[in-house]
């Protein structure tokens, strides 16, 4: 669906239906979820 303006955006809108399930609800489960791991933290 195009917005007002004609760019394509697709994004979750704020408060919008059902909220994503916890990733440790989802693991409890046996269902698959995505982890970000981040192994070096770089503060400039």
């Amino acid at each position: 669906m195009a917005a007002q303006d004609g760019t394509m955006r697709s994004e979750r809108r704020v408060r919008a239906g059902a909220k994503p399930t916890p990733t440790v609800d989802k693991l409890a489960a046996g269902k698959e979820a995505r982890i970000l791991q981040i192994t070096t933290l770089e503060v400039a």
